[in-house]
């Protein structure tokens, strides 16, 4: 890069083969779009450095692109950075989040709330495989409880989930309004997940961030301590955004009963079935769970376990609230009978076997 700068190369300089040096580039990486920044992410890279590196190199005016595409970047960014600054940098060059950025995202189709709530659900249930008291039911704020050094292993780890992720997430939410909270958006992670494209609202996207964390890796008798994890969670963070848990919950209750009642379907089985007509984007670089997961379950979607939310329970306090939910066991039967009953299809003019 500092010999193109200085003159001293260019793209159209040819090598011993006669090929030139654009060529070279254009037939070893593929077009550089967003998505290719998140390509070069790997696990060790705990800082987001090669992010950082192929974004200052290749696309160095990419905070002049149009908030469509930098929201589309920090939805891509939720599932895979590591770095809380580095996702807060996805969106403005300072990190800054305003309300504006959150109106302005929600009206494109890529709400800032709904990345914050996959992010939240994604990291937090990722977090609860190595400190599973963060899944406390009692209302205690986390700095005091973490006061106690007993639940701490001695593994070395990477943190997914710190108290940057929190601060930025109450951050996002205290700049969205009502409209933004409740919103109802269809969310399409990247193709690796084991979870379908979902509809719903943030409420839902925290769970199906929480999703592509456990699922499949954990046995499904496991995901309801997970989803009350990542949903207290939230409830913290829109309490320190000083959002009313009370008013919160009737809202959704509402898009839950009457005004979106889809959202209840958002994992279910109708919902699995729709996501193969979506594009997704493709994740080439993985953590290390997800080799693991690789080598025991299969990626098709006929073994993903659907879900279907049930109800919500709400109010003023943490310990209200509670989620309802059940696998669909019995789509799996029905299909299996539906097999069973169809019958042959003949064709015409055809011999019959007595």
């Amino acid at each position: 890069m500092a010999m193109f700068s200085k003159g001293e190369a260019s793209p159209l300089d040819r090598d011993e083969n006669g090929s030139t040096l654009l060529y070279s580039r254009s037939a070893n990486i593929p077009t550089l779009t967003i998505e290719r920044m998140f390509e070069f992410e790997t696990e060790c890279s705990y800082a987001d450095d090669w992010l950082r590196v192929f974004q200052r190199n290749f696309l160095p005016g990419y905070h002049d692109l149009p908030l469509r595409d930098r929201a589309e970047a920090v939805r891509l960014g939720a599932f895979t950075t590591q770095d809380v600054h580095v996702y807060r940098r996805l969106l403005n060059e300072d990190g800054v989040i305003t309300a504006d950025d959150v109106r302005a995202s929600a009206e494109v189709g890529f709400s800032l709330v709904h990345s914050a709530a996959a992010a939240l659900g994604k990291r937090f249930a990722h977090e609860m495989q190595f400190n599973p008291r963060l899944g406390r039911d009692e209302d205690v704020p986390v700095q005091e409880d973490e006061e106690s050094e007993g639940w701490r292993t001695s593994m070395v780890r990477l943190q997914a989930w710190t108290g940057g992720w929190s601060y930025t997430f109450a951050e996002t939410l205290r700049a969205a309004g009502r409209n933004q909270l409740h919103g109802v958006e269809t969310v399409v992670p990247w193709d690796w997940y084991r979870v379908p494209v979902w509809t719903g609202t943030p409420l839902i996207s925290v769970l199906g961030g929480a999703l592509c964390r456990i699922s499949p890796d954990l046995p499904w008798q496991k995901w309801d301590a997970i989803f009350r994890g990542v949903l207290r969670q939230w409830l913290r963070d829109l309490r320190d955004a000083d959002v009313d848990l009370l008013q919160y919950g009737r809202g959704e209750a509402l898009k839950v009963k009457s005004t979106a009642p889809e959202v209840k379907g958002a994992f279910d089985a109708d919902a699995v079935a729709a996501s193969r007509r979506h594009v997704r984007t493709s994740l080439r670089m993985r953590e290390s769970w997800m080799q693991m997961v690789d080598d025991e379950h299969p990626r098709s979607d006929l073994y993903w376990l659907s879900i279907r939310i049930i109800g919500l329970d709400y109010g003023p306090q943490l310990r209200d609230w509670r989620l309802w939910w059940a696998p669909e066991f019995e789509v799996f039967a029905a299909e299996f009978w539906a097999g069973i009953d169809q019958r042959r299809p003949v064709m015409p003019g055809s011999w019959i076997d007595p």
